[in-house]
């Protein structure tokens, strides 16, 4: 069975008509453009308690990663530090292409 890249793939999944728009639809207007990713209190800060959530776009974890991270190993602390090289401060969702691939369990 003949390997497919992954950037082989999605390449070919983007050039169908309308796959790009349907995949950034969960955008809202405030979402183009540098956003930085928001802390786990200034979300519960705007979480409306009588809406339900509806799409893993309305949780939190979704517009706090963020963009430009290179992982850092430091070798006298033996430990690995995600450091925003490119000096970004924003949420991955918000850039041109801020695909996320993440697999979430709801026992």
């Amino acid at each position: 069975m003949p390997s497919v890249s992954l950037v082989k793939a999605l390449s070919h999944f983007f050039m169908r008509p309308g796959k790009w728009d349907e995949v950034r639809a969960w955008m809202q207007e405030d979402d183009h453009g540098p956003v930085a990713p928001i802390s786990r209190e200034e979300w519960l800060s705007n979480l409306n308690i009588h809406k339900p959530l509806e799409d893993i776009t309305d949780g939190w974890f979704w517009r706090s990663i963020p963009a430009g991270l290179e992982r850092i190993w430091n070798s006298d602390w033996k430990t690995v530090d995600d450091i925003d090289v490119q000096r970004l401060h924003q949420c991955h969702v918000s850039l041109a292409c801020g695909i996320v691939l993440q697999i979430n369990l709801d026992w």
